[in-house]
């Protein structure tokens, strides 16, 4: 499922970085409920 949501270009929109999308996708497919503080963390990736 995951893997079909970034295939579908999941975070162009956005404009997210690789780390990013893996992560909010992630939090979407999966309903892991990350807040919005730990979602940021990712960008510096």
């Amino acid at each position: 499922m995951l893997q079909e949501l970034i295939q579908n270009g999941y975070g162009i929109k956005e404009d997210l970085n690789c780390a990013e999308t893996i992560l909010y996708g992630a939090n979407q497919v999966y309903h892991l409920n990350l807040n919005p503080d730990s979602l940021r963390l990712a960008a510096a990736l």
